[in-house]
């Protein structure tokens, strides 16, 4: 009935019939199958490291993402992070889990990055804990967001410089020895710009004692130039 009278209309295009449409959806560009860096999981043109981790690795072991950061994935993302379209993350956690099924990493938990107390408050939700918490059990893996906790309020990363992002995270997250000693961890968030949030909360996880620390996000942002890109098609992924 709601949907006859509200109607849902596709976060992409604002197509009437669905939160989002088969076009945008098969517009979607996955990271599957590119060439990345086997570490942070960024587009590379060559080789098997970007020059970041060759000088200066991340804390944590591997990173891998799911999208490029545009268009219907763009859309998404901010949908259910700002315009509580909370009715979009089905359509996210099938392919993630995918996504990480075929990855394989062997973990003990999963957790998702915290939010400071005020941006849970007003937000009244962590969009990757969401998300997190359904992955966690399609791949029947323990959930825990008591594992890290966001011990100190940070500024938005929104038009920070790399430099800028790192040093607002700088001991921003603290991790519980209970949980992570001697295991293996698969932290989810949303979006990886330069990696800061999640190097920041690796740093956590290893002073913890975590063993292994392997990240997924959604999406990433990434302006590597690629040359006639050829990227998986998405359409057999859509929620059913």
């Amino acid at each position: 009935m709601l949907d006859w009278v509200f109607p849902p209309f596709c976060c992409g295009c604002g197509q009437i019939g669905e939160e989002i449409c088969p076009a945008c959806w098969e517009s979607i560009r996955l990271l599957s199958g590119q060439l990345t860096c086997v570490t942070c999981g960024k587009l590379i043109e060559r080789g098997s490291l970007c020059p970041n981790c060759q000088t200066d690795p991340p804390t944590y072991d591997q990173l891998k993402s799911w999208a490029l950061y545009e268009g219907a994935v763009r859309s998404m993302v901010t949908g259910i992070k700002f315009e509580r379209k909370l009715g979009l993350i089905p359509y996210l956690v099938k392919p993630i889990t995918s996504a990480i099924s075929t990855w394989e990493p062997k973990v003990d938990w999963i957790t998702a990055v915290p939010l400071g107390r005020r941006r849970q408050h007003e937000r009244g939700y962590n969009q990757s804990a969401l998300i997190a918490e359904k992955v966690a059990a399609k791949l029947k893996i323990p959930y825990s967001n008591e594992l890290l906790i966001r011990v100190r309020e940070t500024h938005s990363q929104v038009g920070l410089n790399a430099d800028e992002r790192r040093q607002n995270m700088v001991n921003a997250f603290t991790a519980d020895p209970a949980f992570c000693r001697g295991k293996a961890v698969l932290l989810i968030d949303d979006i990886a710009t330069t990696g800061a949030t999640l190097n920041a909360c690796a740093k956590a996880l290893h002073a913890a004692e975590a063993e292994k620390i392997f990240c997924f996000t959604v999406a990433r942002t990434d302006h590597h130039p690629i040359s006639n890109p050829i990227f998986t098609e998405v359409s057999n992924e859509r929620q059913s």
